[in-house]
């Protein structure tokens, strides 16, 4: 007993000691704080041991442990709320400072801690009145880790460009999760829907948000009592004895056993359990636990922003590969009506009605669409190739699945209703902005914490005996049990700390700004997006007016021809225009198609859980 006492008296002084003597930063006022949590846990400290001396033997020993912790834990954190405020958990403060995550950049302002609009008021200030000044937000700050960034951004309330007469086939669709399915294309959504599955770009992502979330597990899991147990057992047959004669003759007027000149049986068993466990007093662990968890969600933005652009890239192969294939077959027709036409002026060369200059004009226009038209094989193939590698599948020997769908000719309305707010709440890539601020704000608590003690606690217990002889009779055992307890203060870290700060305040700061980049930077996506939109739109319908006015005008010149009333070089002419015209339309679908798919990215559209 008198033993408990003096360890008692031992650690309140040490711990006193210590926490009177923290003061590195001449900026932090925390003596007072540091000061009043000494007595405390070292009160704390006193029923913990007393809860362990004075509970029964071995039999009750995990209750004693679990007693002891809970003594421990609820003095050193819940008391001292209590005690230095009595009047806070009436007003409901600390659980209202467990609030749900918002996205910070609806967030106010918040105002700077402990600086006061009124400097001359200070002054007057009562001593109680600073001490619970500055212990009551320490206080608050061990119980729930506030990561909020606030951001400079003000998010108007909507966007100056819509959608409105940007679609071109059916009704506006507002579900952009799976915007695939609102394009009239089966071929397209099957291709989609397996490169969400197949990707081994996007399994790779989701390993890694996976990894992200175990290590947010292992940090969490640091901040729990650790406990461990061990048994060993040897046993051997004929053994014998290893003591020398005169020695065994005098052990044996002891113990008969002793004595012996061999065992039948030696058996030894043994086992052991410890314990040990780092109270997290003020929320260090619990703020290194918070930033790693917010890295973890950040890797699962990081998978969503990943689906949003396979799914796009995707989509973008496809348009392309099927607009190659139309300017193929406009190519095959323009090829077709300039070799006719080269025939013709063959002829009427060889008739001395046209020079050779007319000839060598026809044969460079003839040659110039061949060329072009291998080109476009080509371009085909290198598109269809990357279809094959986002959908998982080997290169050689895919070949893109025909479909009885027009897709260029039949492009979904743009996606109407979307505000700035809705947008910057469903992009991956805002969203994974935010969880990196909030991970450098939790980092910056927990660099903060630095500056406070650290505790420990270890228990080990063992239990052992060695038996002789088949009876299993022991001759030796022995238990024992050992209970510390530890802190841990910096006192003088030649300004490690303080730049540990700094340097965490600053990545603070460089995240923040991040945020806010990749806020303006998503609002002007969106606005641009429509407004392309818009003109692509109008674009596309000048070049379908063309192409038909070139189509009738190519009809018209043929059934002149057979009147006679045109040449031939007229009507071939006439068709390798409209051949043009097809082709340019084909180009400005493709233009359209491609930026309704940007402007699914913009919205952050393609994307689920």
């Amino acid at each position: 007993m008198m033993t408990t006492l003096i360890a008692l008296f031992t650690l309140f002084a040490s711990t006193f000691g210590v926490f009177i003597g923290l003061y590195e930063d001449s900026r932090d006022k925390i003596w007072a704080y540091v000061a009043a949590r000494a007595l405390l846990l070292a009160v704390s400290y006193g029923a913990a041991i007393a809860v362990f001396w004075f509970a029964p033997t071995a039999w009750w020993l995990l209750w004693r442990m679990a007693a002891m912790w809970a003594t421990f834990y609820a003095f050193a954190k819940v008391s001292f709320i209590l005690f230095a405020n009595p009047r806070l958990t009436a007003r409901g403060s600390v659980l209202g400072s467990l609030k749900k995550e918002k996205p910070i950049f609806r967030l106010p302002t918040p105002r700077v801690p402990f600086q006061s609009s009124q400097p001359q008021k200070a002054k007057t200030m009562h001593t109680p009145t600073k001490l619970l000044a500055l212990i009551i937000p320490l206080a608050l700050a061990a119980c729930a880790v506030n990561t909020d960034v606030p951001s400079r951004v003000a998010v108007p309330p909507s966007f100056e460009q819509t959608g409105t007469q940007a679609g071109a086939i059916g009704q506006p669709e507002n579900n952009l999760s799976r915007w695939w399915t609102t394009w009239q294309d089966p071929v397209l959504r099957d291709l989609v829907e397996q490169t969400l599955r197949e990707n081994r770009s996007l399994a790779a992502a989701q390993a890694n948000m996976q990894a992200a979330q175990a290590q947010a597990d292992l940090a969490d899991a640091v901040r729990r009592p650790q406990i461990g147990a061990g048994a060993n057992l040897y046993a051997t047959g004929k053994q014998d004895n290893p003591l020398p004669n005169g020695v065994r003759q005098a052990a044996g007027s002891i113990n008969p056993q002793l004595g012996q000149a061999d065992f039948d049986n030696v058996n030894l068993r043994s086992a052991a359990l410890s314990a040990s466990w780092s109270p997290d007093i003020f929320g260090q662990k619990k703020s290194d636990a918070e930033a790693a968890r917010q890295v973890a969600l950040g890797e699962a933005e990081r998978w969503h922003g990943a689906q949003l652009m396979l799914a796009a890239e995707t989509a973008q192969h496809y348009l392309n590969a099927r607009s190659l294939a139309a300017r193929q077959e406009q190519a095959a027709q323009r090829i077709g009506s300039l070799k006719n036409l080269l025939r013709y002026v063959q002829a009427r060369f060889k008739a001395g009605h046209v020079s050779a200059y007319e000839v060598r004009q026809v044969e460079a226009q003839l040659a110039a669409a061949q060329a072009e038209a291998a080109t476009l094989d080509a371009q085909r193939a290198a598109h269809v190739r990357s279809i094959a590698v986002l959908t998982g599948q080997v290169p050689q020997g895919f070949r893109l699945p025909a479909s009885g769908a027009n897709i260029l000719a039949n492009l979904p309305a743009a996606p109407q209703g979307a505000t700035p707010l809705d947008v910057l709440t469903r992009r991956p890539d805002v969203r994974a902005a935010e969880r990196q601020a909030r991970a450098a704000a939790a980092k910056l608590a927990s660099a903060k914490m630095d500056r406070l003690p650290r505790f420990d606690i270890q228990f080990a217990w063992s239990n052992g005996r060695i038996g002789l002889d088949s009876n299993l009779s022991s001759i030796a055992k022995s238990t024992g049990g050992l209970l510390s307890a530890g802190v841990t203060v910096p006192l003088f870290t030649a300004g490690r700390i303080r730049a540990n700060i700094a340097a965490a305040d600053a990545r603070v700061q460089a995240a923040a700004a991040q945020y806010d980049n990749t806020l303006l930077t998503a609002l002007a996506e969106v606005d641009s997006s429509y407004h392309l939109q818009r003109g692509l739109f109008d674009q596309r319908a000048r070049a379908a007016d063309a192409a038909a006015q070139s189509s009738r005008q190519a009809r018209q010149s043929r059934r002149l021809f057979e009147l006679g009333k045109l040449t031939l070089d007229q009507v071939l002419t006439a068709e390798i225009n409209a051949s043009q015209a097809q082709e340019a339309l084909v180009r400005a679908r493709l233009a359209e198609g491609e930026n309704l798919l940007r402007l699914y990215q913009a919205l952050g559209g393609g994307w689920q859980d």
